[in-house]
């Protein structure tokens, strides 16, 4: 876990309490998506669960969700099949805790998702914290209120969490696709299908009466007004760090 600090490795430690254990059931393969805050992952989940044959995705990993519940439990159901979950870097210290990445590192793929708008990730993030509407179906519980300050905290986070996640993911020395979001958000879904073949996922036998949970996006004028107001504003220091991390995680 030499990608995360030990604060973080700790503070995974003491929110998931005593780790119960327990038999670990045959997998065909691990199927990881790495993602910080507001990078579309449900979206993504979603889809590739529809098309694949790896299950219904979560962030089944989640130190809150996980406590005092053995892993095994949870990949049980996915016997001999490909077990799929989503992850940040919580996410990621609770499999290293638990022992399911020492159990499954070698049948573990990762596809890494990222955003090439970073400005617009962390206005995102910060509307959504303010206001606690995290998806379309919440209830927005106060009207948001434009923080230059919050925004650029939340691009300091988003860039230090998605290097980890990418360090984390190159340590393991297991396959890894990085897939931006701004590639299939407009509907073409096609780089994520790549993205997912190419790292072995089978498809599944779609029939009549699958069900499919598609989501609907978020984003209003709002969004757009911050993003361009802080745009215009950004300081040669975050407009710096935001082309180094391109550079190093897009290309």
């Amino acid at each position: 876990m030499e990608a995360f600090s030990h604060f973080q490795v700790e503070d995974v430690h003491a929110r998931l309490g005593s780790i119960p254990t327990g038999k670990w059931p045959e997998l065909a393969g691990c199927f990881v998506i790495l993602f910080t805050a507001r990078t579309g992952s449900t979206f993504l989940c979603r889809e590739l669960e529809h098309l694949f044959d790896i299950g219904k995705m979560g962030e089944f990993l989640n130190p809150a969700q996980l406590r005092g519940r053995p892993v095994s439990t949870i990949v049980e159901r996915r016997v001999n099949s490909w077990f799929a979950f989503k992850a940040g870097a919580q996410g990621i210290i609770s499999a290293e805790l638990t022992g399911l990445f020492e159990t499954y590192i070698d049948k573990s793929v990762f596809i890494l998702l990222v955003r090439r708008d970073v400005v617009a990730q962390a206005v995102s993030l910060v509307k959504a914290a303010q206001t606690s509407q995290w998806h379309l179906y919440d209830q927005a519980e106060r009207k948001p209120v434009y923080d230059e300050g919050a925004i650029s905290r939340s691009i300091r986070k988003i860039l230090a969490r998605a290097n980890e996640l990418r360090e984390y993911a190159d340590l393991t020395g297991r396959p890894r696709v990085t897939l931006v979001y701004e590639d299939f958000a407009n509907g073409d879904f096609n780089p994520a299908i790549a993205a997912a073949q190419s790292l072995g996922l089978p498809f599944r036998t779609l029939g009549k009466g699958d069900e499919h949970r598609p989501v609907e996006r978020m984003s209003d004028s709002t969004n757009t007004e911050w993003q361009d107001r802080y745009t215009a504003d950004m300081s040669p220091t975050v407009r710096s760090r935001i082309d180094a991390y391109k550079a190093s995680q897009i290309g």
